[in-house]
């Protein structure tokens, strides 16, 4: 009987949400196997006696009535727990910061969003990390093109963006960031950049001059070469750095020394007011790659 006149009830105020429906078992069960339990053994006392059914059912009305979907579902994920219970009677309980320091209006959606505890949170983003640093990037591809507009600088820009996945890739091989390791090597990534297409933009000097971008080439002038030779020493250090902390074997040193060398020359024998020669040392820069890649596998395989 009681079953029966709860769910009349239930039809009756809770048809037209849908949502609600997910509830149903979850609020009728402790009613239905009360009853089965009783009428099993019915030399036991019901635990629930007319009266009481009553008032459940008047205070089941008059929440369902005044609580839409969603305020339902806050409201009976966020009923009082025993703790809960024992800290507003006076027990030695800890409160969370949702309690101390949000609104009380606020505090049944932080409690029904798990801001208390936050621990599912954090056991996705540790797996996702490597994606969120990828996408992040997508932040310097898309403003790249504006930095000609802005400042000398746009090739600092390229080589933040272009090294990125310095960072990326690290982060998806091992699940983390090393930052005596990978801080080094997007540094050096970056000085590399601005040593080849500064070399390139030398090649556009004179267009960039007629529709008004910016460039490091023009920023430097007839100083470049003695910037990019800054640049290039600073991406050798960078890279020794990152080896010497990666324990890398001394095959990768040896790689080091060539790689130098190469650069030095591209840098030293560049002709700044020629464009074929400029594209030359440019494209030379694959060498240059190849060299300090060739240099980590055998260091590494060496180790």
């Amino acid at each position: 009987m009681a079953s029966a006149l709860i769910s009349r009830s239930s039809r009756r105020f809770l048809k037209p949400c849908s949502s609600s429906v997910s509830l149903y078992p979850a609020i009728f069960n402790p009613v239905i196997s009360s009853q089965q339990s009783a009428s099993q053994n019915p030399s036991q006392n019901p635990p629930f006696k007319l009266p009481q059914l009553q008032s459940f059912n008047f205070e089941f009305r008059k929440t369902t009535g005044s609580l839409s979907s969603f305020h339902l579902v806050a409201h009976v994920s966020t009923w009082p727990s025993k703790e809960n219970k024992n800290h507003q009677s006076g027990g030695n309980v800890s409160s969370s910061w949702v309690e101390l320091y949000l609104p009380r209006k606020v505090q049944p959606y932080a409690r029904l969003a798990r801001l208390d505890k936050p621990i599912g949170t954090w056991l996705l983003l540790w797996p996702c990390m490597c994606r969120v640093l990828g996408a992040s990037s997508l932040l310097l591809v898309f403003s790249y093109p504006l930095m000609k507009r802005f400042t000398f600088w746009p090739q600092a820009f390229l080589g933040l963006t272009f090294n990125w996945g310095a960072l990326l890739g690290w982060a998806a091989i091992k699940g983390s960031l090393d930052p005596s390791i990978v801080l080094p090597l997007y540094a050096s990534g970056v000085f590399w950049t601005l040593v080849y297409d500064t070399i390139y933009a030398h090649q556009d000097k004179e267009d960039d001059l007629k529709v008004g971008v910016k460039s490091t080439a023009l920023r430097f002038g007839d100083s470049t070469k003695e910037w990019i030779t800054g640049f290039g020493i600073a991406c050798l250090g960078g890279l020794a750095v990152s080896g010497f902390n990666a324990e890398i074997g001394w095959p990768y040193y040896a790689s080091l020394a060539v790689a130098s060398g190469h650069l030095g020359w591209q840098i030293w024998t560049v002709d700044l007011s020629s464009r074929a020669d400029c594209n030359r040392k440019f494209v030379s820069n694959k060498w240059f790659g190849a060299i300090i890649f060739g240099g980590i596998l055998a260091g590494r395989l060496s180790s």
